[in-house]
């Protein structure tokens, strides 16, 4: 880091109101290079084919969007759909259901998605700014069109009205804390599945894990340097009328690193990863099996070291869809001379040099009845670790044992 850094006076402020400044501007930096590189690059079209063309063009597209947005949602049926999702806690010691409820009413070629009956704002962290909602609402309709990306914009949302009153849990007033949001924008990407699910089966997800495990760990040393990990981790996905669940992937709403264990402990020296890997069982029976979670177990190497979590789904697993069964539910636990203490999905501790903290995301749950998957995804599914002889043959699993000897005789 040369004296010349940062640069620009809006990252010479940030730079001293933050812990690990030689993280966090670079992020600042790569985002308004983009903007920049975007600027430029709509400059060069002006400059090739004029200004009223290339305003034409915006209009145009935008229109073709709005026209591809409202023929989609002309073919489902006209009527009101309801579904609903929950967050566990708040974090800040109440607890829950937080529930998100959602009527998605259908009218011709519009759509109107109403949070009127949703929970009001918590005291906790896990708001939604509404901002944040808009862009979870468009997400989810957007994939269950089946809109594809180059389409997706201005013009595609048109048809969409979204209504959520000031004072909810997806619309908070100020003050109100927002950091844990994305596990609740989660919640609103299920409870929208769970209402269109009626009326369009083939087109919906079953729910993932769909909490955004967020997990940072920070060690100042005796000089005054100050280290932090900070990752989401993946967890499983939601099965599909047509496929599995993705293991172990960073949840659709957002996106994240998966780094190396190597480079973690390199950079890190204040920890030691044991393990990270998937979880045997942990992804939900179903004609289509829902994608496995992933853990991770960290020793720590120095006292003081402090540990936030924000995450969900660590009591209560998200259910199938159509006869498919849960997945897993998330767990964090530390273990410190032989004793394990359960944390919760919502952490802040400080640990101390030989404790071992493990974090496990959930598992995705499954689409259809377990009976109804082919036998030989079964036996694949053994084969490669993915589930268990027990679970092959269990009442909630697959009842491998009884279809094998069915097919035998």
């Amino acid at each position: 880091m040369g004296e010349d850094w940062p640069r620009s006076p809006f990252g010479k402020i940030l730079a001293v109101n933050i812990r690990a400044p030689e993280k966090t501007i670079p992020d600042f930096d790569a985002q308004i290079a983009a903007c920049r590189t975007g600027e430029r690059r709509v400059l060069e079209l002006v400059a090739r084919y004029g200004v009223e063309t290339i305003l034409e063009f915006m209009s145009e597209i935008q229109a073709h969007s709005e026209r591809l947005v409202r023929a989609a949602i002309a073919e489902i049926p006209d009527g009101c759909y309801r579904g609903e999702a929950f967050m566990e806690d708040d974090g800040s010691g109440a607890e829950g259901p937080f529930t998100i409820r959602v009527a998605v009413w259908v009218e011709g070629g519009g759509m109107r998605v109403d949070f009127r009956a949703t929970d009001p704002q918590a005291r906790g962290f896990i708001n939604v700014p509404l901002a944040s909602t808009y862009s979870t609402v468009r997400t989810t309709i957007m994939s269950i069109l089946g809109i594809d990306i180059q389409f997706v914009n201005a013009g595609a949302f048109r048809p969409i009205e979204i209504e959520a009153p000031p004072g909810c849990l997806v619309n908070p007033l100020r003050p109100a804390a927002t950091r844990a949001r994305t596990s609740t924008c989660y919640k609103i990407f299920d409870a929208v599945n769970y209402a269109l699910a009626e009326v369009l089966p083939e087109r919906v997800a079953a729910p993932g894990f769909d909490a955004q495990t967020g997990l940072s760990l920070a060690y100042g040393d005796p000089e005054g340097a100050m280290s932090i990990f900070s990752e989401a981790l993946g967890a499983g996905n939601g099965g599909l009328h047509n496929q599995d669940g993705a293991d172990g992937m960073i949840m659709h709403l957002t996106n994240a690193a998966n780094t190396p264990v190597e480079a973690v402990e390199i950079e890190h020296p204040f920890l030691e990863l044991l393990h990270y890997r998937l979880v045997q069982d942990s992804g939900g029976p179903g004609r289509y099996r829902g994608g496995m979670g992933l853990e991770r177990a960290f020793r720590l190497h120095a006292d003081g070291v402090v540990v936030g979590l924000h995450s969900d789904r660590h009591r209560h697993s998200a259910a199938g869809l159509f006869g498919g069964q849960p997945g897993w539910p998330g767990r964090c636990a530390v273990e410190r001379n032989g004793a394990e203490e359960v944390l919760g999905s919502k952490v802040h501790a400080t640990l101390q040099a030989g404790d071992v903290l493990t974090v496990r995301t959930g598992g995705g749950a499954g689409y259809g009845p377990p009976e109804e998957r082919a036998l030989e995804r079964v036996l694949a599914d053994l084969r490669e670790g993915r589930i268990s002889q027990e679970q092959a043959d269990s009442e909630r699993g697959y009842r491998l044992a009884g279809r094998r000897s069915v097919r035998t005789d």
